[in-house]
């Protein structure tokens, strides 16, 4: 009877320890808030005075409200934050990504901090087509003029790609590749090098990379705003989620970037 009251007992204690602790109690334990990003103008770069950007100040602060310390992990491409977040490598993707049905579907989308909306993008003396039916019209003879080379991408795992998809279900006759090598910045890099015709980007991401490449503007906006958010793992432990609620609900003094 003495080894099986021992035996209920380490049982037990068994059952107590491998209590699994909730994703905040993960943070804390650890002492580090580890948040996906891209390292653009917008989001997080490396300045003069060191690490700076909209996401970066607004995760610092979180950080601080958590009492731990931040780890930003910035990706070379948008279509690897996900999967790291899925694989538990990061906490927070923190990169101004739009909601989506298909993200929040498989993702937490946090409170709206923002809203964009999605431009197509043309290098200014060039043909600017000013709305979808004239890119259509003049498309072929576009791509002609480059030696049957496409004229207009966008990148991979973007909402972009979702506007597109639904645009050509209307109209299957549009013609565009999505580039799987390549994020926003670098398809704005071809269109100011001449490289490329078109691309799109959100409107704040234009508007900061028109500093860097003046040459670059607005040829027809594709949607209207969008809200822009931070994602976590869909689970049923709102631990994490539930402070970035109130953290985003006391913020009575947003961060001040200049958009």
């Amino acid at each position: 009877m003495l080894s099986a009251c021992l035996l209920t007992i380490g049982l037990a204690g068994c059952q107590i320890d491998s209590d699994p602790k909730s994703e905040l109690e993960n943070i804390k334990e650890r002492g580090v808030l580890r948040v996906g990003t891209l390292n653009n103008q917008l989001s997080y770069y490396i300045g003069p005075d060191g690490p700076t950007g909209l996401d970066y100040e607004l995760a610092r602060q979180f950080a601080d409200a958590l009492g731990v310390k931040l780890e930003m992990k910035p990706a070379f491409r948008q279509a690897s934050l996900f999967p790291a977040l899925q694989k538990g490598e990061i906490d927070i993707i923190a990169a101004g990504l739009s909601q989506s049905p298909e993200r929040i579907q498989k993702f937490r989308a946090g409170p709206a901090y923002y809203y964009v909306s999605q431009q197509v993008v043309y290098k200014k003396g060039q043909w600017r087509p000013r709305n979808l039916e004239q890119l259509l019209n003049t498309q072929q003879e576009l791509i002609d003029k480059a030696d049957g080379e496409e004229v207009f991408a966008i990148v991979k795992d973007s909402h972009f790609e979702k506007t597109l998809a639904s645009v050509a279900n209307q109209h299957p006759d549009i013609r565009y590749y999505v580039d799987a090598n390549a994020d926003v910045n670098d398809l704005l890099k071809q269109v100011s090098e001449g490289k490329l015709r078109f691309t799109m980007a959100d409107s704040v991401e234009l508007s900061l990379s028109q500093r860097i490449y003046p040459d670059l503007a607005l040829a027809f906006e594709m949607t209207e705003d969008q809200p822009i958010s931070w994602y976590m793992r869909q689970s049923e432990d709102e631990s994490l989620y539930a402070l970035l609620i109130e953290f985003s609900a006391n913020s009575n003094k947003p961060v001040s970037w200049p958009i």
